[in-house]
């Protein structure tokens, strides 16, 4: 049998106090510390802060020294700054170069390449081989200097431009004369039949006289020459180019030795032109307007419909092949054998 409870043991049960259930365990917690934790008053919000506060927590700028890493308000003060010289980068001037290496490195510019070549022409290659006092290689060093010692910058500055100019001129004053006027001026029977051969070839050379005095001959009555040989040298920098070496060497390989004053060819020609051949006029700028107004095109409202543009635009072309029809009956009416070849290759 199981005993009853003493009255001893039942009073002390109901004064003991209900136990809380296990909670979560914290790690080094004590239950002293946890009493009071509960028992703390709640901390209230921080408030505005007053004027005299701020005053109080700013602080002075802080130097700092090169290496020492920013913190956020150093930062912030170094990038509001109004000052550009604090964000310019203070490098070392390069090395001062000696004399020896400085003409060491010209040296390298003037030596020639594997293939025989330079890298400048061969006019500078030759004012460096001159080591007289005031000659050429010191104003190749007085360049190399103006460049700074820089192999690239003396390099386009020593591309020079070397322009031979060989120019030919003659003046030939004459005029018309008749046979009478040849006769006036005593000319001899000799010239006078040579005169009239080498004009009766040349119908540019003859006119006829305005006042019934028959054929007119060009006689040359005084012929002046002269040539003139330049060399000019342009400095600058340029690019090279390729070009021909018949159109370039053109002038260069041309002998001026047998050159003589006397008419030759077409020269003569050339000088005097022809009278009767009447100047071309220059080509006109084409335009699309101008195209349409010499055909005649209807001006074209960009809003009008389509079935109003119709009537205009065909009227417009019914006219130019009413005019095509015409040429073409025209051409055909043309005899073969008056057609060049290439008139009667598009005839075909």
């Amino acid at each position: 049998m199981v005993p009853e409870p003493s009255s001893t043991d039942t009073q002390e049960a109901t004064q003991r106090e209900p136990e809380t259930p296990p909670g979560r365990l914290s790690t080094g917690v004590s239950s002293t510390d946890a009493q009071e934790a509960t028992q703390r008053e709640p901390e209230t919000p921080p408030g505005p802060l007053s004027t005299g506060a701020l005053e109080a927590t700013q602080l002075e700028p802080v130097t700092t020294t090169p290496g020492q890493p920013l913190g956020p308000r150093q930062s912030d003060d170094l990038f509001s700054s109004n000052d550009e010289s604090e964000f310019a980068v203070h490098s070392k001037p390069p090395p001062e170069l000696t004399k020896a290496a400085i003409k060491q490195r010209i040296r390298r510019i003037f030596t020639p390449r594997a293939d025989g070549s330079y890298l400048v022409g061969e006019d500078f290659v030759r004012q460096w081989a001159d080591k007289s006092e005031g000659g050429g290689r010191d104003k190749m060093m007085a360049l190399f200097e103006k460049t700074a010692y820089h192999r690239e910058q003396f390099i386009k500055r020593c591309k020079a431009i070397a322009e031979s100019i060989e120019e030919e001129s003659f003046d030939i004053e004459g005029e018309f004369l008749t046979l009478n006027d040849m006769d006036r001026l005593n000319f001899s029977e000799t010239r006078k039949k040579g005169i009239v051969r080498y004009c009766s070839t040349r119908p540019s050379l003859v006119r006829q006289s305005k006042y019934g005095e028959g054929e007119m001959y060009w006689t040359d009555t005084r012929i002046k020459g002269k040539i003139s040989k330049s060399r000019r040298k342009v400095f600058q920098e340029a690019m090279e180019w390729d070009e021909e070496a018949d159109s370039k060497d053109e002038i260069l390989n041309r002998s001026f030795d047998d050159w003589t004053l006397g008419v030759s060819g077409d020269t003569f020609q050339n000088i005097i032109g022809n009278d009767d051949a009447v100047p071309a006029d220059e080509p006109e700028s084409l335009t699309s307007s101008s195209v349409m107004q010499k055909v005649s095109w209807p001006e074209l409202a960009k809003d009008a419909a389509p079935s109003s543009l119709l009537h205009p635009c065909k009227k417009c072309v019914e006219k130019h092949e009413k005019k095509l029809d015409l040429l073409l009956q025209r051409y055909d009416a043309v005899k073969a054998d008056k057609l060049s070849s290439l008139q009667s290759q598009t005839r075909t």
